[in-house]
């Protein structure tokens, strides 16, 4: 796959649609691709964040482990076009989920310094994330509750 057609994948995203092609140019290059094998972690809940992953192929699972027995609880089967670990790069705190490839995955993973540097240039891909942050804590809330303690 090359450059041209992972910036296909990524602007046809309902996410980066707004990112203008100049802004997902930079993204490409400045991002390092990753390929994960089925049953792979991307990212481990707790380890220390250090990057966002853009997913360019295959299908990935978040998972978040319940407090009372460890036992993990999906929160959502991610495809082509979706992120990961963008929490992480905003704010310095450990993997909220272990992230898993279901199938053979690809990703284009951007570290803190290169995503602080694409933001400053493009101040857009702040509110695209917050937006992706409003969205997921909507969508888990019901899921939240089961990684509680009762």
């Amino acid at each position: 796959m090359n450059e041209e057609e992972i910036r296909a994948i990524l602007g046809k995203s309902e996410l980066l649609s707004d990112l203008d092609p100049t802004a997902l140019m930079f993204l490409v290059r400045l991002g390092h691709r990753r390929t994960f094998q089925p049953g792979e972690v991307l990212m481990r809940q707790g380890e220390p964040s250090s990057s966002i992953h853009f997913l360019i192929s295959g299908t990935v699972r978040a998972e978040r482990a319940r407090r009372t027995d460890d036992r993990p609880v999906k929160l959502a089967d991610l495809e082509a076009g979706a992120v990961v670990g963008e929490m992480g790069v905003l704010i310095d705190i450990p993997r909220s989920v272990t992230v898993t490839a279901l199938v053979l995955s690809e990703t284009l993973e951007l570290d803190t310094p290169n995503f602080e540097r694409l933001a400053k240039a493009y101040p857009i891909l702040h509110r695209v994330i917050a937006r992706l942050l409003s969205e997921r804590l909507r969508a888990s809330e019901p899921r939240i509750g089961q990684s509680l303690p009762s």
